[in-house]
């Protein structure tokens, strides 16, 4: 029962939330390219500039390449352990693409 309330809660924001963004293409928390998302709790994702575009302190988001090693170091450990976990779960799957395009500004990180 609690599984299929929060689906629908779920359901319900992405729906509002990402009603512009889904004209021009398919986007949603538990889309499967959305590897980005994985940032945002964090506060170290692109995608955020979308939702607080006015915030000058979230612009360094959107140039990942050019944060201090050691930052990217971390958050990219992060990345990889969730691939990881992500890998051991679908183990019948081991070819995972990164094809976000927030992801072009840690292209030279990944």
């Amino acid at each position: 029962f609690l599984h299929g309330v929060i689906s629908l809660c779920i359901t319900s924001f992405e729906a509002k939330i990402f009603e512009e963004p889904r004209k021009m293409h398919p986007i949603g928390l538990q889309e499967a390219e959305e590897d980005e998302f994985l940032f945002q709790h964090l506060f170290a994702s692109g995608t955020l500039t979308v939702f607080f575009s006015e915030h000058e302190s979230l612009v360094h988001l959107t140039r990942f390449d050019n944060l201090k090693p050691e930052i990217q170091t971390r958050y990219l450990l992060y990345y990889r352990q969730c691939l990881q976990r992500h890998a051991y779960f679908h183990i019948d799957s081991r070819r995972i693409v990164s094809k976000n395009p927030v992801f072009v500004s840690k292209m030279a990180s990944l």
